[in-house]
């Protein structure tokens, strides 16, 4: 997708709600951010892999991208890195470590799927209980999943340099380049899908900064006689939940991850469905734009998607 094709709505509402590099929100906002793009690039890449059958058969590549829907997001390090870094020898480990209950998750409807097409010679091949070995084939041959990792941080890169420097020409030329040949496909109509989950969360977070404002201003005041001056502190938040790539807990992955901050979610969502109207996602091989999925809150404060990746019957 070249940039005359991106509405420039888009991206007028990712410079308008995008904190620079000085503002102290910088790190905790993109932070959020590049898990939002991580967790949907894990799904909309497999699902336009998966896209034919026949994709299976080619079970070294398959495994891969499977894989990569099941790895770990990477939570960045304060203050400037926010993706894998291909070129570390640790990020393999860093992406695949303890992931192989999510990986039977991953694993499941694929092997059903092909299981109800017919395919009763290949549908073993990708039984769940079989992930354990499929996890030491892919870290031997790790090449296509390197570089879907290299591509999802070209993206995400290019869409901070966006939000921060305001170029517009660098930003579609650093994203053209990430998903222009991704396993042999076009994929640069997913920068539209990217823009739009980066405007949603940076509308959520700035909801979420005003509430807090708020909140602290009542509590601040509460029971209070005569009018005072505010104190300095008010608004100043804890970047308490900034996490490495591999300090977070199993279910971390496209299917069910952890919401970084649920509480801040609901007046964002009333918010961007006036500027976003299409921007639902529906879960991977549902019908319609791949790029809508949708999402429920559990009781512990964690997504789960309606309903698994790799569902659709063909």
């Amino acid at each position: 997708m070249m940039i005359e094709r991106i509405s420039p709505v888009l991206i007028e509402e990712v410079l308008r709600n995008a904190p620079r590099e000085r503002d102290p929100r910088y790190f905790r906002t993109w932070q959020r951010v590049s898990l939002a793009l991580q967790r949907a690039l894990r799904e909309w890449i497999p699902e336009r892999c998966f896209e034919d059958l026949a994709s299976f058969e080619d079970r070294e590549t398959a495994y891969q991208v499977l894989v990569f829907a099941a790895a770990r997001l990477c939570y960045g390090r304060p203050k400037t890195e926010f993706t894998f870094d291909v070129a570390d020898r640790g990020t393999l480990d860093s992406a695949l470590h303890n992931i192989g209950m999510t990986l039977r998750f991953v694993l499941e409807p694929v092997e059903q799927r092909l299981r109800e097409a017919g395919l009763t010679e290949l549908s073993p091949r990708y039984s769940p209980m079989w992930r354990h070995d499929i996890l030491r084939i892919v870290r031997r041959r790790s090449r296509i999943l390197i570089g879907l990792l290299a591509s999802e941080a070209r993206l995400i890169d290019a869409m901070i340099d966006l939000g921060t420097s305001g170029d517009v020409r660098r930003f579609a030329r650093g994203a053209s380049a990430a998903l222009r040949n991704v396993l042999g496909q076009d994929m640069r109509d997913l920068i539209e899908g990217a823009l739009r989950e980066t405007i949603r969360v940076l509308i959520e977070q700035r909801a979420g900064e005003m509430e807090h404002l708020i909140d602290a201003g009542l509590d601040e005041h509460a029971g209070m006689c005569g009018a005072g001056s505010p104190d300095g502190g008010i608004g100043a938040q804890e970047n308490c939940q900034n996490r490495d790539a591999d300090g977070g807990g199993e279910m971390r992955d496209a299917g069910i991850v952890a919401d970084v901050e649920p509480g801040a979610r609901k007046p964002a969502c009333q918010l961007i469905e006036v500027i976003v109207a299409d921007s639902v996602l529906e879960s991977i091989f549902g019908s319609g734009n791949p790029l809508d999925r949708k999402a429920k809150a559990r009781g512990d404060g964690a997504e789960v998607l309606e309903r698994p990746i790799f569902s659709r019957a063909s």
